[in-house]
């Protein structure tokens, strides 16, 4: 979480929306195998 306050900080917005998309998609894929 620390990391993506820092690049939101930064103004590093793709890498954010990027690590931001794979945490969902890990979410997602939680929410389905249960």
């Amino acid at each position: 979480m620390e990391n993506l306050q820092k690049m939101w900080n930064d103004g590093n917005m793709t890498q954010f929306i990027m690590n931001l998309r794979d945490v969902m998609d890990v979410h997602v894929v939680v929410v389905i195998r249960y």
